[in-house]
């Protein structure tokens, strides 16, 4: 699936929008009918140089993604040293709000995803490209690779009109 990729001089955004059955896990249980097809949507957007929105949401009967289920993030990063970076995120959601044990669950979620899925992915990632150049390694593209690759270019421009 592509994106619809919308940029300006600072970001990068790209939008999904597909159907599934059941929804997304994190949505299926608080939809109407949990088991049925629902409408879905990720719409994340890149700010130069390291801040990230994504909002995602879910909704049935022929509701406007205003009225989805969602959840919306906030990611940024900020460098240590060449090879080190910190990140940081933060998340809120329209659905059981004011429930302290599921806040938890949802928060230690996030934290397993990130330091037991997706943090050892980027260290691995890291090792391997050493101080490459993404694009100096041939990398094999897909369509709905179009937003990232832009905002790799992007931060190269405002990395080289820095320098010069």
């Amino acid at each position: 699936m592509i994106p619809k990729v919308r940029e300006t001089p600072t970001t990068i955004s790209a939008r999904w929008e597909w159907s599934q059955q059941p929804a997304m896990m994190i949505f299926a249980p608080f939809m109407s009918r949990p088991d049925d097809e629902a409408r879905q949507y990720f719409d994340i957007v890149w700010h130069a140089p390291s801040n990230i929105q994504l909002s995602v949401g879910a909704v049935q009967d022929g509701k406007s993604f205003d009225e989805a289920v969602s959840q919306y993030d906030l990611h940024t990063c900020t460098p240590e040293d060449e090879f080190k970076t910190h990140y940081f995120f933060a998340t809120r959601r329209n659905h059981v709000e004011d429930d302290a044990e599921y806040n938890a669950l949802k928060i230690k979620g996030m934290h397993d995803a990130f330091e037991l899925e997706d943090g050892p992915l980027v260290q691995a990632v890291q090792r391997e490209m050493g101080d490459a150049d993404f694009f100096d390694l041939n990398p094999v593209l897909m369509s709905n690779d179009v937003a990232p690759v832009k905002v790799r270019r992007l931060l190269k421009r405002m990395i080289d009109a820095e320098s010069s």
